[in-house]
């Protein structure tokens, strides 16, 4: 498990309280760990991060409880923690979703929207489809998983160049996957009808 050195801004809503400083910053396939100069040391779930955000400069984390961690000054290593981090991150969230001991069929990488009553969301995302789920990642939202069993249709719109899957009440549009859109589409209505047959 490496350990990172950088700067760390810690605020939380709930407590309104905030805190600043030299920090080391670690994690595994679990948990994250920050530790502060000088102070307690920060442990938390990965499952826990609501929204995931990497800019040029630092790493913004939105917690579950209403926390915000802003991890920056990290130098060259910061292209690394973000990405280890944000691997470690979706590993762990699809454990929470319940998907992880289902057979992965296939990921893709792109942006979705969707409109539902109940979870907003758009933006960048990891897509991993599984035989009888498709698990939604994306960065600026909290993470969902939809049962292909639930879907009540699959279709490819020519003028976004999107997959848009629906289900009673919500929509679910998955664009910018360039040439695999229609492996995305083909996939899903393969493990469809590969799910109609068992039943």
């Amino acid at each position: 498990m490496a350990t990172y050195a950088g700067q760390f801004e810690f605020a939380s809503t709930a407590k309104g309280t905030a805190d600043a400083g030299a920090c080391e910053f670690s994690f595994d396939d679990r948990t994250a760990t920050l530790v502060p100069a000088g102070g307690p040391p920060l442990v938390f779930d990965l499952g826990d991060i609501d929204r995931f955000e990497a800019g040029e400069w630092d790493i913004r984390l939105a917690l579950h409880a209403g926390q915000t961690l802003v991890l920056r000054r990290f130098g060259k290593a910061l292209g690394d923690l973000a990405r280890e981090l944000r691997d470690a991150y979706r590993g762990r969230l699809v454990q929470c979703l319940l998907v992880s001991d289902l057979d992965e069929v296939a990921r893709f990488t792109g942006r979705v929207h969707l409109q539902s009553p109940d979870l907003a969301c758009a933006g960048p995302a990891e897509i991993r489809l599984y035989e009888s789920n498709l698990a939604v990642l994306p960065d600026a939202a909290a993470g969902f998983q939809w049962r292909l069993a639930d879907l009540t249709a699959v279709e490819f719109d020519e003028a976004s160049y999107a997959v848009v899957f629906s289900r009673l009440g919500e929509r679910l549009t998955v664009g910018h996957l360039a040439k695999r859109t229609g492996e995305l589409t083909e996939q899903v209505r393969s493990r469809l009808a590969a799910l109609s047959e068992r039943t």
